[in-house]
């Protein structure tokens, strides 16, 4: 008889954080939070905080706040992947949508690091573990 484990399942976790005055978000953007906690869409320098579960706006600076979710993975395409050799490698974010293996830039121009590769798919399409704040 094989013995049997009980083992919780987590697909990822969703966290409403308050968006910075006058920012729209859209759905999948990366978003990341400044030294305020205030997120927005992603910017170099700013901490990595997940992808924005759908569209969110304080377009009016009323105090709205993003979904944004992390733990899952993804697929991206990440300049710089090229097969399963590049499992574990940091990923870092260049924008709301860009993705590379590469670090870059330093202080306000730095990029965020928003997880690891899990999986090669095919060319620069890879499944990467998201990890937020």
């Amino acid at each position: 008889m094989v013995e049997a484990y009980s083992r919780e399942k987590v697909h990822g976790t969703v966290d409403a954080l308050p968006m910075k005055a006058g920012v729209s978000i859209g759905a999948g953007a990366a978003v990341s939070v400044d030294a305020s906690g205030h997120a927005g869409v992603l910017q170099l320098g700013e901490t990595f905080a997940g992808f924005a579960e759908m569209d969110a706006s304080n377009a009016m600076g009323t105090g709205q706040l993003v979904t944004v979710e992390t733990g899952n993975r993804y697929l991206l395409s990440v300049v710089g992947v090229v097969g399963p050799e590049d499992r574990g490698k940091d990923v870092y974010a260049t924008g709301p949508n860009g993705f590379t293996l590469t670090e870059a830039g330093t202080g306000a121009t730095k990029t965020p690091r928003v997880g690891k590769v899990a999986a090669h798919k095919a060319g620069t399409k890879a499944y990467i573990l998201i990890e937020g704040v």
